[in-house]
């Protein structure tokens, strides 16, 4: 019985020690490419990255690519909830030039969406060059549509926050792309 006992504990020890391990690593891959990516851009703000990471328990375990799949797929969920927003802007706005450039917000993230899957698909078959690509392509969405409405004087500041937070979660994953094929 006591030799049992002794296993199980130490199978308990060694698992606990495990999991802390992994979780210790995944934050200081976090924080370090962060801090990699961050230098790549001047407009890429570390503190919005780690804090993006780190409200995906994902990040604990995951490695560089899959990094990359998070905020890809962060980027997604931003994508679409901005073609929802605008969409329902645009019900309220039909006519004249608002409409116009909130119909080209629509559209604009409407196109980045497959993008961005392409994206994540790349990622998962390690086609980091595609990935790369296809994420410059689809980060243009937010300066594209911010310009427009910019132009027709149209200030939104929950919409601007969204289209920022795209484009830094857009500029994360285009410089992990970069990060991976250039280790």
């Amino acid at each position: 019985m006591r030799s049992s006992f002794s296993l199980v504990s130490s199978s308990f020890a060694l698992i606990v020690l495990i999991f802390f391990s992994h979780g210790v690593n995944g934050i200081d891959l976090v924080r370090g490419t962060c801090k990699r990516v961050a230098k790549t851009n001047p407009k890429l703000y570390y503190p919005f990255c780690v804090r993006s990471f780190g409200a995906n328990i994902r990040s604990k375990t995951a490695d560089l690519a899959g990094l990359g799949i998070i905020s890809t797929d962060l980027a997604i969920s931003n994508a679409k909830f901005i073609k929802l927003y605008a969409k329902n802007m645009l019900k309220d706005q039909q006519k004249g030039d608002g409409g116009k450039a909130l119909q080209d917000c629509l559209e604009v993230f409407t196109d980045a969406i497959p993008q961005l899957n392409e994206v994540k698909q790349a990622f998962l078959s390690k086609d980091y060059s595609t990935a790369n690509i296809k994420m410059s392509a689809a980060m243009d969405a937010s300066s594209t549509c911010e310009d427009g409405l910019k132009e027709k004087n149209i200030t939104v500041p929950s919409f601007t926050k969204k289209n920022e937070e795209f484009s830094q979660l857009a500029a994360i994953t285009l410089a992990i792309t970069n990060l991976v094929n250039n280790p």
